[in-house]
Order: structure tokens, then sequence, then C-alpha cells
């Protein structure tokens, strides 16, 4: 199947399924099957939603990658220091 089209939730074409789910829908796609000859309409819904914190649990002296461009002079020193 393929993709052609996604809708993001209140975009032209969803409004329907905007007052069936609610503030749940995240996205409409339209599937293609072309060995079937069928659309299908698919719906992304927002299951359940917690509280999250990202904390990185990085314990001290784990090695890590830092990203750092060649012409940041300053920083390139104190991370070698």
């Amino acid at each position: 199947m393929t993709v052609k089209t996604t809708l993001r939730a209140g975009d032209q074409g969803t409004k329907g399924l905007v007052r069936k789910y609610g503030d749940r829908l995240v996205a409409v796609r339209y599937r293609y099957d072309r060995k079937k000859g069928m659309r299908y309409k698919t719906v992304e819904l927002i299951e359940d939603a917690i509280p999250w914190d990202p904390v990185l649990n990085y314990k001290p002296g784990t090695l890590v990658a830092v990203k750092i461009d060649y012409e940041e002079n300053e920083l390139r020193q104190c991370v070698k220091d």
C-alpha cells in the first residue's frame, strides 16, 4: 500500500473525524492498494497521555559523543582541557 495524502487534525476533510475523536485525533491518512483496487482511510489517535520528564540517565564518567564545529575554538579548547 502507498500513502498518498496525510491530513492533520483540523485540515479540510477531517472535520467529521474531529467531531468523532476530538483532541485525540492526530492525523488522517489515505492509503491505496493497487492490487485490490481499494482506498483506505486510516486515523492516528492519541491513546494515552502522561507526564514525562526526559532526564538523561548518564552516570559520571560515561563517554558521550559531542559535535563541535571547527570554528568554535574556545569551546573546543574547554573540552580538550
